[in-house]
Formats: structure tokens, C-alpha cells, sequence
């Protein structure tokens, strides 16, 4: 049986998980239509256009459990969503919300629903 220290760690994991990704670590700098440009412009027939294609970021691999998650975030409301993002991700900003115990509120909703 999950309790909400369980969810609440699970949650930590996944924003973890997604803040290291939107640091810079894990998005691509150039879109894979952008690397085919550049490749056709200096040539196709070039004898490497590796480089191009060469950014460890092209393709995040997202662990089993985070993917789990991501799947379960799904069937929550949209504040929920949003709640959980400011909490986990942006580390308790509270942007979206008018004061603390309205996103708390949504906090604590988004966290009974995923047990």
C-alpha cells in the first residue's frame, strides 16, 4: 500500500529528473531539421557530417520509473499539473497561483490522486 511519503518521493525523483533535462543537459540545441539543412548545405556527399548529428542531447532516454510517472500525471486536471510542475520541477515557485494555500491546495489534490 502507497502512502503520500511514497507519491512525495516519486514526485521528487521526477522533478529531479525533469529540472536536470530543462538545465540545458537534456534538449537538444538544434532541431533534427535544422542538423539536416546545415548537412545538405555543406554537401550530402561530405565525407562526415557526424558533427552534426553529434549532441548527446538529440535523444533523452527516460528512465522506466520517471516514464511511469509521467504516465500516471496524466489523468490529473490541469492545475494539478501545474502545481505539481511549480512544486517538483521549479522548486515550490508559486507563479500560477493567487497565494500559497490555493497551490498548496492543489498540492495536496494532485498528491491524493496519484495514490
Amino acid at each position: 500500500m502507497r502512502t503520500i511519503k511514497d507519491v512525495q518521493f516519486d514526485l521528487k525523483q521526477w522533478g529531479n529528473f525533469w529540472a536536470r533535462q530543462e538545465e540545458g543537459q537534456g534538449y537538444s540545441s538544434k532541431s533534427n531539421v535544422q542538423a539536416i539543412k546545415e548537412a545538405c548545405e555543406v554537401d550530402c556527399a561530405s565525407s562526415s557530417t557526424l558533427y552534426l548529428f553529434n549532441n548527446s542531447a538529440d535523444s533523452i532516454h527516460v528512465p522506466v520509473h520517471i516514464e511511469r510517472i509521467d504516465n500516471s500525471l496524466e489523468i490529473l486536471n490541469h492545475q494539478c499539473k501545474i502545481a505539481l510542475r511549480q512544486r517538483y520541477i521549479n522548486k515550490g515557485a508559486i507563479l500560477y497561483f493567487s497565494d500559497r494555500p490555493t497551490f498548496l491546495f492543489w498540492i495536496r489534490k494532485a498528491e491524493r490522486e496519484l495514490l
